[in-house]
Formats: C-alpha cells, sequence, structure tokens
C-alpha cells in the first residue's frame, strides 16, 4: 500500500492553506493582498520573496502569505506560471516557489535577476560564465560555452539551474 492519493492531498493542501489563512492576524490578509498588487503593478513577474522584500511583516505562520497569492489571482491581478525558483528565505532552505506572471505590469520576458527580491545581485548569465572560467573544459562545459554563446541578453529560467549545477561542480 502507498501513501499517493491525489484527492487526498490536494485536500491536504486547501486545509492548510485554510489553517494558515485562519491564524493571519486581523487585517493583515488584505494588506498581504495590497503587497502583492504593489508588486505586480511594477514587476512582470513575481515569487513570494518579492511580496516580503516589499517590507510586508511577516505574521506567526508565514504560509498564510500562500491563499493571498490565490485571492491576488482571483481579483485578476496575476496568474500562475509553470515555473518554479528556490527562495532565498532563510527558514524555508531554498525550497522552490513557484513563480507569478502579473496582469498588471507590462510583459517582458523572465530573468529570475528581474524579480524585485533580486534586483542588484548577480545576473546569472555573468555568473555562469565566472564560474566556466574556473572549471576545467569538458564536455558540458563546452555545451555550457556554445549554448552561452548563443543566447544574448540573458538566460532563460530553465537553464537558472544552470549555474547550481556548476557551483557543486566546483566545490567549496
Amino acid at each position: 500500500m502507498t501513501d499517493l492519493d491525489r484527492a487526498a492531498s490536494e485536500a491536504g493542501k486547501i486545509e492548510g492553506m485554510a489553517n494558515a489563512e485562519a491564524g493571519a492576524p486581523d487585517g493583515w490578509l488584505d494588506q498581504a493582498v495590497a503587497a502583492i498588487r504593489w508588486v505586480a503593478v511594477r514587476y512582470p513577474f513575481l515569487i513570494t520573496d518579492d511580496v516580503w522584500a516589499h517590507g510586508l511583516e511577516k505574521p506567526r505562520e508565514p504560509r498564510a502569505l500562500g491563499p493571498c497569492f490565490k485571492r491576488a489571482e482571483k481579483l485578476g491581478f496575476i496568474e500562475a506560471t509553470d515555473i518554479f525558483l528556490k527562495t532565498d528565505q532563510t527558514k524555508r532552505h531554498r525550497a522552490p516557489v513557484m513563480v507569478w506572471r502579473s496582469r498588471l505590469a507590462s510583459q517582458a520576458g523572465f530573468r529570475p535577476d528581474g524579480l524585485y527580491s533580486r534586483m542588484g545581485k548577480p545576473d546569472p548569465h555573468s555568473e555562469v560564465n565566472e564560474l566556466l572560467t574556473e572549471l576545467a573544459d569538458d564536455a558540458l562545459t563546452v555545451k555550457v560555452r556554445e549554448y552561452l554563446a548563443k543566447t544574448p541578453g540573458g538566460l532563460p529560467v530553465a537553464q537558472a539551474r544552470l549555474v547550481e549545477i556548476l557551483r557543486e561542480r566546483k566545490g567549496p
């Protein structure tokens, strides 16, 4: 017997979100949706880190922000994507978080360094080039260099994992 049950898993998700939402302080949910809207008006893509970076005060249960993103989606401010990035929140231990597309900002192509919470941080494209200079040539690094030569203007999000792979290969 396995514990794989999609319906039960979805029910647990809904229950967990309802519990997190119910535990939020009075007025906090509206503040959170307003913060999501603030970021969505200014940036074409956003993640939870962006809302925290904007200055939203964390409640006792920060997971209450999840239902707020769903509210913002229902209000037409944002829409879900199939893109996930690892969070920079220390207590979340680099867990993947959904990237949301703004329905309020002018649209541009997705770039992780274009997120509000990551502004001013190194461009992944530059970091990949730097890491490649420190690694010996092998089949992977040659392919990566060829790919980057054909990809001006930034590293696509599907390749953002490349930075992590190269860091792991480089070691401490």
